[in-house]
């Protein structure tokens, strides 16, 4: 994405009606989580304050300046990182307990390969990932 349209992109990103829900619900202990395209941080702001541990990565630049911005504000207590980077060349390998792909962010990407290299490149200590809202999670080998 053109960083230049970046702020409006982001303004007009509201997710899906009980993404947020869905995600609390499926998430329910406390665990290390890898947040792919994480954008301004909706989620990883409730999953930050709930106790989990987030490496937050979104390929733009002022998505990660609004996390780190707004993270201030999330309380003293809280275990993230935030970076920016592209999918298919992580700067993080775990282990991670879960692997999110949240809020259509698989429409995002303009190639096969990066939709498989986070699972190929993460190893995931509970092999499962949580892609998006309305699906189960997925057994990941």
């Amino acid at each position: 994405m053109n960083e230049k349209w970046a702020p409006m992109y982001y303004g007009t990103q509201t997710g899906v009606a009980g993404d947020i829900e869905f995600y609390v619900e499926a998430l329910a202990t406390p665990m290390k989580i890898l947040e792919l395209g994480c954008g301004t941080g909706r989620l990883t702001s409730v999953l930050v304050t709930s106790g989990h541990q987030v490496v937050a990565v979104d390929q733009s630049g002022y998505a990660i300046q609004v996390v780190k911005s707004l993270s201030d504000n999330w309380g003293s207590d809280i275990d993230l990182v935030a970076i920016r980077g592209d999918f298919e060349n992580l700067p993080v390998i775990g282990p991670f307990d879960c692997v999110i792909l949240s809020f259509n962010a698989l429409l995002c990407l303009d190639s096969d390969g990066k939709t498989q290299a986070p699972l190929n490149s993460t190893t995931t200590r509970a092999g499962r990932a949580v892609p998006r809202p309305a699906s189960r999670p997925v057994e990941v080998s």
